[in-house]
């Protein structure tokens, strides 16, 4: 979808800035990337039509309008509790109004923000509580507290060791961002990528 073209883009972009090794063939990579996507859409009618059909589709967009309003309704009334873990699919269609230059879609669908559907369905406190927990993570995870270098070297992998890793974080941190922002994440496998991979780093 859109939010991982995206998310991926931005997430390795991010990561091949932060290093002279990749700095230097960031332009390269982008140049070859761009050709790569250029040829495969030339080359192939059919990736062509489902691509630009992607693109091109608004109901997607209508959704995330009308549950994003939605949420935002929810938290305006709810702000302390919200309307429960996972509710927002039940309670969603009595917070949604028609607006002018869309229709009403999205309804029974979750909302497609993961900070919106924290801060709807558990209010506030919730959402806050979920930041500090996602803070502490990529903090332990990208700049941890590393034992000193005779104990590293016997118990525990190097800085060194850690550094392809460590750039692997910040590539996986903004993908996963992005797409939190774009994506209800209601499925298991990208949050899970990224605690282990944290959890990797985090390992003393």
């Amino acid at each position: 979808t859109r939010g991982v073209w995206i998310g991926a883009f931005a997430g390795a972009a991010i990561a091949m800035v932060l290093t002279r090794q990749t700095r230097k063939i960031l332009v390269p990579v982008l140049v070859l990337g761009a050709l790569a996507i250029g040829a495969t859409l030339a080359v192939s009618p059919t990736i062509r039509s489902e691509a630009l059909g992607r693109v091109e589709s608004q109901s997607p967009v209508w959704d995330r309008q009308n549950t994003d309003l939605a949420a935002l309704r929810i938290i305006e009334q709810k702000p302390l509790t919200g309307v429960g873990w996972e509710n927002f699919i039940n309670v969603a269609p009595d917070y949604m109004r028609q607006q002018p230059g869309y229709p009403i879609t999205g309804e029974g669908i979750e909302v497609h923000s993961v900070f919106l559907s924290h801060a709807a369905e558990l209010g506030i406190p919730g959402l806050l509580l979920w930041l500090l927990g996602f803070g502490t993570a990529v903090r332990r995870g990208l700049f941890p507290r590393r034992l000193g270098t005779r104990q590293t070297a016997s118990y525990g992998p190097g800085e060194a060791d850690l550094t392809w890793w460590r750039l692997g974080g910040f590539a996986t941190i903004p993908c996963f961002l992005v797409i939190a922002d774009l994506a209800p994440f209601s499925e298991a496998l990208p949050n899970t990528l990224l605690w282990v991979w944290l959890g990797i780093m985090a390992i003393p």
